[in-house]
């Protein structure tokens, strides 16, 4: 988090109390990740701030992907929390993962078979690029 903070290249947007990202080994070409600013392992364990930023950060996300080719982005989302039951929660950081299926106006990204068989990922743009990107869509105030 402090990394993606300091050399902003690959953040979106910063909420304080959540940002989003898009990580640094994406696979898929616009990939976002939306994190709390503080390490938790399940959505419960934000406080109301911290749930309105993360809820903020999550809607911008989603709305500059949308905006991005003019397009509803068609998209997989995960939430990723720790195993229920599980002491050490902050082991297991609390955060979602956004999968854009469009990689380009019109052109969906397709797994190629090194990539569905080895679990290899072929991006065609670097993070930051796409971080930059994203950054300057223009979206509606939160």
């Amino acid at each position: 988090m402090k990394a993606e903070r300091d050399s902003a290249v690959r953040v979106i947007r910063d909420e304080g109390l959540g940002l989003s990202v898009v990580p640094p080994f994406a696979r898929y070409t616009y990939e976002t990740w939306v994190l709390p600013s503080r390490p938790v392992g399940l959505l419960s364990e934000l406080d109301d701030a911290e749930k309105r930023a993360f809820a903020r950060v999550l809607k911008d996300a989603l709305q500059r992907l949308d905006s991005l080719f003019g397009v509803r982005m068609p998209y997989l989302m995960t939430v990723h929390q720790a195993p229920v039951g599980d002491a050490a929660t902050a082991d297991f950081p609390l955060h979602i993962e956004i999968y854009p299926y469009l990689r380009a106006p019109g052109r969906l990204k397709y797994l190629a078979g090194t990539e569905q068989g080895a679990g290899e990922f072929a991006n065609d743009k670097f993070p930051e690029m796409a971080a930059h990107e994203l950054r300057e869509v223009k979206v509606e105030n939160l």
